[in-house]
């Protein structure tokens, strides 16, 4: 199973910003250490769309995960503009298998943390619209909010979202089948091919995105 990590924000894009703790700086380190976490993996395979304080375009973090053909894409923000606590999105189109990746992210995550709630939401974000795999992108408390700001200074803080967002992922390549994460599909939709995948709820995904436009679909096994 792919999964490309994507911490928002970063170079000359801060992100939010509030006495002194920069959004791009902690969404890095969350990363980061989700990627720790899954390291011993073995049928897990991270990549990041930024693994240092560089900028990297809406566009080209999507691209980046088509590219590699990913199965899942995690985009990892910090909240700001009023409240407290976590939420998650996924795209207003989304199909069930985004749903679902939604549903078991979001529960691990909120397990974790033990903080507020504020629900599973939908968003027209530009890296969930421009994803060819399920995407989802977290909002990991507010950087303006005091008690939610004190918290995003702790290690141990962040160390818990991070095995949230890793205990997810694991979830979801356990309940794969053997057979899935073994061989791998190619997705043509009118003579072009959409992506390569192995797990049975991306090749769906694909089909779902492009019924009632595409005059042919096909799968194929690469």
């Amino acid at each position: 199973m792919k999964v490309m990590i994507d911490p928002g924000h970063g170079g000359k894009d801060p992100g939010a910003v509030s006495a002194g703790l920069q959004e791009k700086d902690v969404t890095l380190r969350i990363a980061h250490l989700i990627r720790e976490r899954l390291a011993r993996e073995k049928g897990i395979r991270i990549r990041l769309t930024r693994e240092t304080d560089t900028f990297v375009s809406l566009h080209k973090r999507a691209q980046l995960a088509n590219e590699w053909h990913a199965d899942y894409f995690l985009s990892i923000h910090i909240n700001a503009g009023g409240g407290s606590g976590f939420e998650s999105f996924i795209h207003p189109s989304s199909p069930k298998p985004t749903r679902s990746y939604q549903d078991t992210l979001h529960a691990h995550v909120v397990s974790q943390l033990g903080r507020n709630d504020r629900g599973k939401k939908r968003a027209n974000f530009a890296v969930l619209r421009e994803t060819t795999m399920p995407a989802l992108l977290t909002e990991n408390l507010f950087i303006d909010h005091t008690g939610d700001r004190d918290q995003l200074r702790k290690e141990s803080v962040l160390e818990a979202m991070a095995t949230g967002h890793a205990d997810g992922l694991k979830h979801l390549y356990d309940k794969a089948s053997p057979s899935t994460n073994q061989k791998t599909y190619r997705v043509i939709v009118n003579g072009v091919q959409t992506g390569a995948y192995r797990e049975t709820a991306n090749i769906l995904h694909q089909v779902e995105r492009h019924l009632g436009s595409a005059t042919s679909i096909h799968i194929t096994e690469r």
